[in-house]
């Protein structure tokens, strides 16, 4: 999945109130914590992509800037 896909994916999974209600009801089946941990375990998977992005610019801008000897801006 792309890294905007999947940040638009959960963005819409996490909006509104049926991730509150899906939670309340499964707290009441003795499950109180585990949506909080799939939303935490999302929003990991979902930094660490946007992290590894920024990094890969970041190694991209010095590339470029060493192979045509011309100063790159910083994306």
């Amino acid at each position: 999945m792309r890294r905007n896909e999947q940040v638009a994916k959960f963005a819409e999974e996490n909006a509104g109130d049926g991730r509150a209600g899906e939670a309340f009801l499964r707290g009441l089946l003795g499950d109180p914590l585990g949506v909080a941990a799939e939303v935490a375990a999302e929003q990991k998977a979902v930094k660490e992509a946007l992290e590894k992005a920024a990094a890969g610019a970041k190694k991209a801008r010095k590339v470029l800037t060493a192979r045509y000897d011309l100063e790159f801006p910083e994306m």
